[in-house]
């Protein structure tokens, strides 16, 4: 007789969704893989999202049957060890497959495996999706996905997400983080509302990922550690004769709740906001823009573009106003989404619409990487910040043609 599988819906609904619970993020213990795990003494480094193609694990070993588990495998495995930062580049020399020896050659990067394809882009994302209200996820067609997993984890409900789910999802949480970045009276969480003069042209989810692992990694500093099985003390004290310079030999942190509740969520929201701007220079763009004050700060890479840009919203007698600026030496996301020339990565980041005074404000960002990263993936030759700009200008252009 068969063995009766219950499965839990992914979907929460009733209690589950009452603010004092929902959203939920949650992170499992290591130990489930590791005995031990060298931990990084000091804050390791901002995180650098590297989204692998499925073509670099067709090398799996024969063993495997399927590549894309041995993946997924492989990219958790390596996220669960988080606490090791830059040391997990020798400690899975031996694992990864040949496309992905190149983080050897990195030591002192902290790097996060997420799939390229599939439906591995929800699960890089899930801390983000479960940062949003659930009234937010309702207004933009979202659904109450049951609590999610931290580091990059839980690609399984993926297939109930609607096809369109990654427009939405950053609409959600342009919208969710608009109040933090400019805390103004007249801007409120409907600020890209059909009667308002500012419209959302583009806002890009990916920017806020490395600050937000760098956010959870604080709140989970202090989290009691597993407990060593006494047929593994010695093999810990002998792991602790010889520690590394900067770094402890520890049996991984428990698992557990990393906030719950709207609440909890909003102060993590607001850390997030802090984290990420440390310097101030998002808030005071988008300060100057509504105060009509901002000025052009772009490189000559993207004078073609911006010129294009206007010609094709020209009109005799109310020219429409384009402004490129960049943020500089943000934290690369390796993926196809990001434009690489001679060691500088390009991404946009956001683009508004004042309809009131006919202008279109795109935010690039950039930040140094390597080419050979690029290379090895394979999106050396990819122009998606280009095509991502032309997007932005048709949309733009069929507002103000409207």
């Amino acid at each position: 007789m068969e063995q009766e599988v219950l499965t839990l819906s992914p979907i929460v609904t009733g209690d589950e969704a009452t603010p004092d619970k929902y959203p939920h993020l949650y992170t499992i213990s290591g130990r489930f893989l590791f005995r031990f795990l060298s931990v990084i003494t000091e804050e390791v480094p901002l995180t650098e999202y590297v989204r692998v193609p499925l073509a670099v694990f067709e090398e799996a070993r024969p063993s495997e049957r399927n590549a894309s588990l041995s993946r997924l495998g492989q990219c958790g495995k390596w996220n669960m060890a988080w606490e090791a930062g830059p040391l997990r580049q020798s400690m899975f020399v031996d694992e990864l497959p040949s496309g992905l020896q190149w983080l050897s050659r990195y030591p002192d990067r902290n790097f996060c495996l997420v799939p390229a394809d599939g439906p591995g882009k929800y699960a890089e994302v899930a801390a983000l999706y479960h940062l949003l209200p659930a009234k937010l996820l309702r207004r933009e067609g979202l659904p109450l996905l049951r609590r999610g997993l931290w580091p990059a984890g839980d690609e399984f409900t993926h297939p109930f997400l609607p096809t369109n789910y990654w427009p939405r999802l950053a609409s959600a949480l342009a919208n969710h983080l608009w109040p933090f970045l400019v805390p103004r009276p007249g801007c409120p969480l409907s600020a890209f509302g059909a009667n308002e003069s500012f419209r959302l042209l583009a806002h890009n989810v990916d920017y806020w990922l490395p600050y937000l692992d760098r956010v959870i990694q604080r709140l989970r500093a202090d989290a009691p550690r597993t407990t060593v099985n006494p047929e593994d003390l010695l093999d810990l004290a002998l792991a602790r004769t010889a520690p590394m310079e900067g770094c402890s030999v520890e049996p991984p942190l428990k698992g557990g709740t990393i906030w719950m509740g709207e609440e909890e969520a909003m102060d993590v929201t607001r850390l997030l906001v802090e984290e990420a701007d440390k310097e101030g220079r998002l808030r005071a763009i988008l300060d100057a823009l509504q105060s009509h004050r901002v000025e052009d700060d772009f490189s000559t890479r993207w004078s073609t573009v911006k010129a294009d840009f206007e010609r094709s919203l020209y009109r005799k007698r109310s020219k429409v106003r384009v402004t490129f600026i960049e943020l500089n030496e943000t934290i690369p996301i390796h993926s196809a989404d990001t434009e690489v020339h001679d060691d500088i990565f390009w991404q946009e980041f956001i683009a508004l619409l004042d309809q009131k005074e006919r202008h279109v404000l795109v935010l690039l960002r950039n930040g140094l990487t390597q080419s050979e990263i690029s290379k090895n993936l394979g999106y050396a030759n990819h122009s998606p910040v280009s095509k991502a700009i032309a997007r932005i200008r048709d949309r733009a252009k069929r507002i103000l043609d409207a």
